[in-house]
């Protein structure tokens, strides 16, 4: 093949344009040291130079004004984006300084440009990123340690009557079969998870009397859900369904999370009593249901922060709302009326170093935004239509919910990560 044959369509954004001519700056960093008195230098490398690329490029036809348009419009969008050069091929870059755009009525239909354009890189601070990620996990081991602790000392079932034990025992219950409604997709590390879970029913009655065995195997078995899946979205769904855990306050009637054949109906403390105080005993029955929800809940998101903080996110918003879901249940613990001064702490140094890693601060990830779809027509050709390429095929199906994605329905508005 010849090297006509092998030069690729030049584009910019996905805006194609035609190429006259083109140059390109290569190098290293030196930065030469002429010392007083000296007759040799001393040349000092900084590294590989930014690479450079001008581009004199041309749209043409008789409807150049709308390609033109296209171009400047695209290249005055901040940030990055990708260039397609005849030459060498797909390159991220940024337009560096002013763009000159020349038309002539002696030359009708062309708009000639002369773009100059130098190599985006990347945003890379290791030493930080590695930080706030060592930060999150010792936030999360401290976590542990005092959710553990407040409920040893808040649970308490012995010396009371029968039917506060009840009440713990159907709760625990609710949350093993909780535990045994997740799925995993790694069948060794799940198959584990799966025997704990289980175990916690079938020892049950030598568990619930002891707050020392109960805590341990509630926080044992939350700990296995990290190695279920090796993708991390789906171990952060399965947390999330613990966070959740308990659902309306015991004062309603239910414990979500189960299947609809599985619903418990834990012992409800009237309204007329909880009003008025209660007796010791319903106390205790209140308290010790709040312990166990807020152990599960805290263990959760104990777990799930450092995880949702080293996922790979497609676009800034789904950064941001991973992150708020997890910042929305840890507000409402920090709120809860039977939190304990050093648990809450530890909660709020996981807010706190969570909301340092998401969004990360390393990355420059690109938005969503609205994009009308003006025609039906199948989710590959939109991919190609909006990013000359088809791997963002799957992300805008999902993303949009389309039925079929042999039909993508025209006349509405989609929501599309923006090509940086």
């Amino acid at each position: 093949m010849g090297w006509r044959e092998s030069l690729r369509k030049g584009s910019f954004r996905g805006i194609p344009f035609f190429v006259d001519s083109s140059s390109a700056g290569f190098g290293r960093r030196n930065v030469l040291h002429e010392y007083p008195l000296r007759d040799i230098p001393y040349a000092e490398d900084l590294g590989r130079a930014q690479k450079e690329f001008t581009v004199e490029a041309y749209v043409i036809g008789n409807d150049y004004l709308r390609e033109r348009d296209s171009l400047i419009s695209a290249c005055e969008r901040p940030g990055r984006g990708e260039l397609i050069h005849p030459y060498y091929g797909s390159i991220f870059v940024v337009v560096s300084g002013k763009i000159r755009v020349s038309e002539s009525t002696s030359e009708g239909g062309v708009a000639r440009f002369s773009i100059p354009f130098v190599e985006a890189g990347e945003r890379i601070f290791p030493s930080a990123r590695n930080d706030i990620f060592s930060r999150i996990a010792n936030a999360r081991d401290n976590l542990l340690s005092k959710a553990q602790a407040a409920f040893d000392l808040a649970y308490q079932v012995l010396e009371f009557p029968q039917f506060v034990l009840n009440t713990a025992k159907e709760t625990v219950r609710a949350l093993s079969d909780t535990f045994t409604g997740i799925k995993g997709s790694i069948e060794g590390t799940f198959a584990e998870f799966y025997h704990s879970a289980k175990q916690i029913a079938e020892d049950i009655d030598d568990l619930i009397p002891d707050a020392g065995k109960l805590s341990p195997a509630i926080l044992g078995t939350i700990s296995k859900i990290s190695t279920i899946s090796e993708d991390p979205r789906e171990v952060i769904e399965a947390y999330k369904i613990l966070m959740n855990f308990g659902g309306k306050d015991f004062g309603g009637k239910d414990i979500p999370n189960q299947p609809a054949s599985n619903q418990l109906d834990p012992p409800v403390i009237p309204a007329l009593v909880a009003a008025l105080g209660g007796t010791a005993t319903r106390v205790r029955e209140k308290q010790n249901l709040d312990a166990i929800v807020g152990l599960v809940k805290q263990a959760a998101i104990a777990w799930v922060a450092p995880i949702a903080a080293q996922a790979a996110y497609p676009s800034l918003q789904d950064a941001i709302t991973a992150r708020d879901e997890i910042l929305t249940v840890i507000d409402q613990q920090m709120e809860a009326e039977e939190i304990d001064d050093d648990t809450y702490q530890a909660l709020h140094d996981v807010r706190k170093t969570l909301s340092e890693a998401l969004p990360p601060p390393t990355e420059d990830l690109p938005s969503v935004v609205p994009y009308q779809n003006i025609q039906t027509r199948p989710s590959l050709v939109l991919a190609y239509d909006l990013y000359e390429k088809l791997d963002r095929e799957t992300d805008i199906v999902e993303r949009n919910q389309v039925e079929h994605p042999g039909f993508v329905p025209g006349g509405i508005t989609l929501e599309v990560i923006r090509d940086r």
